[in-house]
């Protein structure tokens, strides 16, 4: 496959997976909150082009005017900054050229900085989209990737300016990231805060850094009056947010994530002005957290889908929390790989369970083979000429389970029968199923030839050979398509892209600022 139609394939694949995330991260709804930024620059080296100030839906026109595109997005916890980048994203994936580079999201927080950037950029494309690795690497070199690399501020517990830290060494990274002899694109979100105590040691040069704003009563009235579906219910909080701006109202109404949180909260059950009973901020966002989980399960319910209560869900979003936690405060690591301390991936979840999941893996990897294996120790009992061939499938399927147990982080996969309905998916396949014919086919006349011979009539060889001929024939069609098809399924897409961003750190772990 060549470096255009990869980007292309790629890009539709994206752009699938970051409406999925669009939809999440906006409570399960559409209606964004257009969110203004402005732009800060710094003492020496900004990117040319920056407008003094944007919004969240001109983000892509503001970003295409950069040179170099190099993007900085700042804010406090809760501003929205994810949610730009995704819609950043999009904008640009919506009116991409070909020759474009894709703008791929990935969560900074699991990068060992150790590793070189190309290689792990590399290795996020190859583990989250299931390119080959040579088709990755081509992708990384050539930069027809935009890395759009999420949450610099979480790579860390906490960032001194004398002490070293993850997120210096990665800014010294992007700095080195080039194209030709000019800076390579980038988009990088952290909070204003942390990039405030980075800044006095190390910058991210040739960008322009944008901070997002708060919500300003104005854009809360018009995202109230689109997305709740009783706004006139809202009125008296609103009123009440513009009278008293350092209120606990006005404060939750300021923030892009507990403005949706609280619209989502009261599409299920209450009334809105239950928020003006609360003085604090802070008992008036736990207050909010507490009730989110029974709001979404409730509105779950209504869209028809398959129902849990939420105590169950508690009890699970409490477990991930817990895991999550103690992945950031021991940074831990299996198999040289960093625990993730704000990404949940569904196939790298398995240390929860600890060695009780590897066990399960190599038990269902093994159980076929040796089943197989097993079942043909009669017949090499009764006939000493097909020991040969036991033994070679023995050998085959304990190499199976070696690799299997040395294989830490597998590779997930889930087949997309799906892509046979097509000229190019058929093409495919039927090359590696001849090739797998013909190899098995000669490796098992090989084995059973000589002993299957027989000098008494050409009439007895061939109907000795009719039966093995046609189990092997089938087999060896068997492997050549399973094959090809492992060459076709993908790798699933992270089941909760930034999970606490719905508050679901609320249960039964410690609630960290939001980002």
């Amino acid at each position: 496959m060549d470096v255009v139609q990869a980007a292309r394939k790629l890009a539709e694949v994206v752009e699938a997976s970051e409406l999925a995330q669009r939809t999440q991260l906006l409570g399960g709804d559409n209606q964004p909150i257009n969110v203004a930024f402005c732009f800060r620059a710094p003492p020496s080296r900004a990117a040319a082009g920056a407008e003094p100030a944007g919004n969240l839906s001109e983000i892509s026109d503001y970003y295409r005017r950069l040179q170099p595109g190099r993007l900085l997005i700042t804010g406090a916890p809760g501003a929205g900054k994810t949610v730009l980048a995704v819609e950043l994203m999009l904008g640009l994936l919506e009116i991409r050229e070909v020759g474009e580079p894709v703008p791929v999201r990935m969560a900074l927080a699991g990068w060992d900085t150790t590793q070189p950037l190309d290689r792990w950029l590399s290795d996020q494309l190859v583990d989250t989209y299931q390119l080959s690795k040579a088709t990755a690497k081509r992708l990384v070199e050539r930069r027809c990737i935009l890395p759009v690399l999420d949450g610099l501020d979480e790579m860390d517990g906490g960032v001194s300016v004398a002490g070293p830290c993850r997120a210096a060494e990665a800014l010294a990274a992007f700095n080195q990231y080039q194209v030709g002899r000019q800076k390579a694109p980038l988009v990088v979100t952290c909070r204003t805060t942390t990039y405030d105590t980075l800044s006095a040691g190390i910058r991210l040069t040739d960008s322009a850094r944008i901070v997002v704003s708060s919500v300003t009563a104005e854009q809360a009235e018009r995202f109230v009056a689109a997305r709740a579906l009783a706004p006139d219910d809202w009125q008296p909080v609103l009123a009440i947010a513009r009278q008293h701006p350092q209120g606990a109202a006005a404060h939750i109404l300021s923030t892009p994530w507990l403005l949706t949180l609280a619209v989502t909260v009261y599409e299920a059950n209450g009334h809105p002005t239950e928020l003006l009973r609360f003085t604090d901020p802070e008992a008036l966002r736990n207050q909010l957290l507490d009730q989110f989980l029974p709001a979404a399960t409730k509105l779950h319910e209504r869209a028809g889908n398959r129902v849990y209560g939420p105590e169950q869900v508690g009890c699970w979003l409490g477990l991930l929390a817990r895991y999550l936690t103690q992945n950031a405060r021991e940074r831990r690591t299996v198999g040289g790989h960093v625990l993730s301390s704000t990404d949940l991936v569904l196939h790298r979840l398995w240390p929860i369970a600890g060695m009780r999941a590897r066990v399960a893996d190599m038990a269902v990897s093994s159980t076929v083979g040796l089943a197989f294996v097993y079942s043909m120790v009669p017949a090499a009992i009764d006939d000493h000429r097909l020991a040969l061939g036991l033994v070679v499938l023995a050998l085959l399927a304990i190499s199976w389970i070696v690799a299997s147990a040395r294989t830490v982080w597998p590779t997930p996969k889930s087949i997309t029968p799906g892509r046979l309905r097509t000229q190019e998916g058929r093409r495919a396949v039927i090359g590696p199923v001849v090739v797998g014919f013909v190899a098995v086919l000669a490796f098992s006349l090989a084995v059973t030839l000589p002993n299957t011979y027989s000098p008494a009539s050409d009439v007895v060889l061939g109907c000795s050979l009719l039966f093995p001929v046609a189990l092997i024939g089938g087999c060896a069609l068997a492997f050549g398509a399973t094959w090809k098809l492992r060459l076709l399924i993908r790798a699933p897409t992270p089941l909760f892209g930034q999970i606490y961003a719905q508050g679901f750190w609320s249960v039964s772990a410690p609630r960290p600022a939001l980002s």
